[in-house]
C-alpha cells in the first residue's frame, strides 16, 4: 500500500496510514470491537457476518489479507482453517502473533505485493477494512491482480467497503464530497444548502479515523463492474444508522445497534443501501 500523508482540510496534516494503524495496534481490539451501553460496533457486525458467509462456503486454505490485530485469524485456526495473514502495519503483526504464536503464517506486506504467497495458493481471501484505505485506483488494481493470481479459479474473495451511498445521508462534508465526485457540483455551492458543511470534526484518534488518515469509499451499485477477473455474487450492508451522523447521540447508537441486531434485519434492503456505513462484497475468481 502506497504512503498516505497530504494536507488535511481541516488544518493540520493527515497521518500516513501505515503509521496510524501502528500507534493503535495495542488498543485497537477495544477501539474496534468493544461497544458500551449495549451498542454493537461496526467491525463487529462485519466479524460476525463474514463468520456466517464463511460457514455457507467449503473449508480450505484462507489467507487474511489485512490480517489486523487477528481476531479473525484466531476464529478461523479455532475453527479448522489452514489461515494465513498479512498485513503491512508492523504493529498489527506483532499483536497478532501474539495470539496465534506460529500456529498461522504471518507476512508483513502490502495488498498489492502478495509475492510471499504462491499462484492460486488459497481457496478464500478475505480483506476486511482494506480497501478504504488504498486512496489510489492504480494500487487498488494492482491489489486486486494480486488477489486474482493467488486465488484458486472458482475462489472466493471477501472484501468490505466504506458505502458511498451513505454519504447521501449523513449531510455534511462527505455528502459535499459525494455531489463533487458524482455530479460535478463545487462543494462550496452544494455547501450552501447544507447546514453543517464542515462536520464531523473528530479529534478522538479512538473513535475513527476517517478525519486522521485518508479513506476512499466505494459506491455499490458500480462496484461490481469494477471487479475484472470476478464475478460479483451478493453485497451485504452493515454499520447502520437510524439517524445521519450528526444526530446520533448514545440512545440513537444503541437503538441502531438493537435494529441491525435483530432476526428482521435485511442487509439487502433499500433502507441498509443508504442508512448502512459498509457493504461486504461476495466475488468469486473467474478465467
Amino acid at each position: 500500500m502506497e504512503k498516505q500523508q497530504e494536507n488535511n482540510p481541516k488544518g493540520g496534516v493527515r497521518m500516513d496510514t501505515k503509521e496510524y494503524y501502528d500507534q493503535i495496534a495495542k488498543d485497537y481490539d477495544n477501539i474496534s470491537y468493544s461497544g458500551k451501553g449495549g451498542i454493537t460496533t461496526g467491525n463487529e457486525f462485519r466479524f460476525r457476518i463474514v463468520k456466517d458467509i464463511l460457514y455457507g462456503l467449503p473449508k480450505g486454505k484462507i489467507l487474511d489479507a489485512g490480517c489486523g490485530t487477528g481476531k479473525m485469524l484466531v476464529y478461523l485456526k479455532e475453527n479448522g482453517y489452514e489461515a494465513s495473514g498479512c498485513d503491512f502495519s508492523e504493529g498489527m503483526i506483532a499483536e497478532t502473533r501474539k495470539k496465534v504464536g506460529h500456529s498461522a503464517r504471518l507476512e508483513t506486506t502490502s495488498l498489492d505485493d502478495l509475492s510471499a504467497f504462491r499462484d492460486g495458493e488459497f481457496d478464500i481471501i478475505l480483506a476486511l477494512g482494506v480497501f478504504p484505505y488504498i486512496t489510489q485506483r492504480s494500487t487498488q488494481e494492482a491489489s486486486y491482480r494480486e488477489i486474482w493470481r493467488t486465488l484458486r479459479a472458482g475462489g472466493t474473495l471477501i472484501t468490505t467497503h466504506e458505502n458511498e451511498l451513505f454519504d447521501l445521508f449523513t449531510l455534511n462534508k462527505y455528502t459535499l464530497r459525494f455531489f463533487k465526485e458524482n455530479f460535478g457540483i463545487a462543494e462550496k455551492l452544494a455547501g450552501s444548502l447544507l447546514t453543517n458543511p464542515e462536520k464531523p470534526i473528530n479529534k478522538d484518534k479512538q473513535k475513527s479515523g476517517r478525519d486522521f488518515i485518508e479513506t476512499i469509499p466505494e459506491n455499490p451499485l458500480t462496484y461490481p463492474q469494477r471487479l475484472h477477473g470476478f464475478e460479483n455474487k451478493d453485497i451485504l450492508y452493515y454499520s447502520y444508522h437510524i439517524l445521519p451522523p450528526l444526530l446520533m447521540d448514545d440512545g440513537a447508537r444503541q437503538l441502531s445497534s438493537q435494529i441491525e441486531a435483530s432476526e428482521g434485519f435485511d442487509r439487502h434492503s433499500l433502507q441498509a443501501m443508504f442508512k448502512c456505513s459498509a457493504f461486504i462484497s461476495i466475488a468469486m475468481k473467474v478465467v
